[in-house]
């Protein structure tokens, strides 16, 4: 029985341009146009066909479409069966070949510790086992398979690169596809983290000291007796398909079962350990995000949320970040419409409210913006659209430092949700502010600052007479 003509045609398809994509993935600056040679393709097979079909019966006999069909069928049976034998034998013949990294320049990473990770995998002569497409919800993703010798394991190692041709994920080919997929955390960082723990055998208790990444096994801290190698965590990880994932103060656990032995891992949630950037990385690609990023204020249920002051504003109580430091925002409610408060009246709510929440009759607030990271880079920026960019991952939190001859100099905190680390912001607003349609001044913006540093950064022990006032150390 034949099976529907469109089968063979998109097989035999992704069977010629299988070896193209793949040769683009490893060789950047020799990619070939995919879409050129699948309409070469196309139309070759539509010559083929016309050519064998008119030497047997002219169009207008009663058999032409008949035969017209079986030997298109037959002609695309055959072009798929040798082009099969033609990539199984290249794929045979090559296989060494394939081991060979071309050079590490050439090859794009979305981050510079892949790049190192790369260069240890292949000074181990990993052997190539296949290569795939995946039709991902953000794209493409190719992937390819290798197998790994050591100490007399072997080890299955995945290079995942995206439709840009950079390595975006190296690892122990451990978890179900659908996880790393959508990149759902921590499944990336154990299997990046596992390989890097193989390729430096003999260092793997320091590696996860220094990550302040934990393994257990039954409650045994690995470098315990008898739990000190690595490839024993590795063995319960490649027979186990179910994991139980929780997210708890700032650290992912991620726990397994196998033959009544509980695994667990600890991995505080830092994203330079997750994503597996660096510092510098990190900060630039939060600036990019932001000044790509157009996102509209979040509009919050508040109706149950608000209590009316003595002085007649409603206030949205929120919580602390520090003393002085909070979510605290303070509103004016007229026929049922609920505004951020700004107001001269009401300086210090109006300017804690609008560093949270810009209302309608706020005036726009360029930044002059020193974005502290290595090296520095001054950039001009509206402050409503750096505040929009990030509260969408983040809870903001703003203060007052100090006043001085009307000019009060402030801070607003970013707080990740989701990873142990806060961004914080440096401004001064002069009471001008509240006169003005537009307002220029300079801020200072320290971009991922770790939460077991931010102790270092905000000194309470001077509090002021006002309960709102504190001090940070920052130079």
């Amino acid at each position: 029985m034949f099976c529907p003509y469109g089968y063979y045609h998109l097989n035999y398809h992704y069977l010629l341009l299988a070896p193209c994509l793949f040769s683009s993935l490893l060789l950047p600056d020799s990619c070939l146009s995919v879409l050129a040679l699948d309409s070469q393709i196309t139309n070759f097979q539509s010559q083929i066909s016309h050519l064998f079909i008119s030497f047997a019966f002219p169009q207008h006999h009663v058999f032409y479409a008949i035969y017209q069909s079986v030997m298109q069928r037959l002609i695309i049976h055959s072009i798929f069966i040798f082009f099969l034998f033609l990539v199984i034998g290249a794929s045979a013949d090559g296989q060494q070949l394939n081991v060979v990294p071309p050079d590490v320049d050439d090859i794009a990473f979305d981050s510079n510790g892949l790049k190192t990770l790369y260069e240890q995998l292949y000074s181990n002569e990993p052997q190539a086992i296949g290569d795939t497409l995946v039709d991902m919800i953000d794209g493409i993703v190719f992937q390819r398979r290798l197998e790994l010798e050591i100490h007399g394991h072997k080890i299955p190692v995945i290079i995942e690169t995206n439709q840009q041709l950079a390595i975006i994920h190296i690892g122990v080919e451990i978890f179900q596809r659908f996880k790393r997929f959508f990149h759902v955390y921590p499944y990336c960082a154990v299997e990046r983290l596992m390989l890097e723990l193989l390729l430096n055998y003999d260092q793997a208790e320091q590696i996860l000291k220094s990550d302040g990444v934990s393994i257990s096994l039954d409650g045994e801290p690995f470098g315990s007796l008898g739990f000190d190698r690595i490839e024993q965590v590795l063995s319960v990880m490649l027979v186990v398909n179910k994991y139980q994932n929780t997210w708890q103060d700032y650290r992912y656990i991620l726990k397994c079962k196998h033959d009544g032995h509980l695994l667990q891992w600890v991995l505080p949630a830092r994203e330079e350990l997750i994503k597996g950037y660096d510092k510098r990385e990190l900060d630039q690609r939060l600036i990019r995000y932001v000044l790509d990023n157009y996102s509209v204020a979040h509009k919050d249920d508040w109706r149950n949320e608000l209590h009316q002051l003595e002085n007649g504003l409603w206030v949205k109580t929120g919580y602390d970040f520090f003393q002085g430091i909070s979510t605290r925002r303070y509103y004016v409610i007229n026929d049922y419409q609920r505004e951020p408060v700004f107001s001269e009246k009401y300086p210090d709510e109006s300017i804690l409210t609008y560093l949270q929440e810009p209302g309608l009759s706020a005036p726009v607030v360029l930044l002059n913006l020193r974005y502290k990271t290595v090296p520095d880079t001054t950039i001009n920026i509206e402050y409503s659209r750096i505040l929009h960019a990030l509260e969408i991952q983040h809870t903001v939190y703003a203060g007052i430092e100090e006043i001085v001859d009307s000019v009060y100099r402030l801070v607003v905190v970013f707080e990740n949700n989701n990873f142990a680390h806060i961004h914080l912001m440096s401004l001064t607003l002069p009471l001008t502010l509240f006169k003005s349609d537009t307002l220029t001044v300079h801020a200072d913006f320290y971009p991922n600052i770790r939460r077991d540093n931010v102790k270092d950064i905000f000194s309470t022990e001077n509090v002021d007479k006002k309960e709102q006032l504190f001090q940070i150390k920052l130079k």
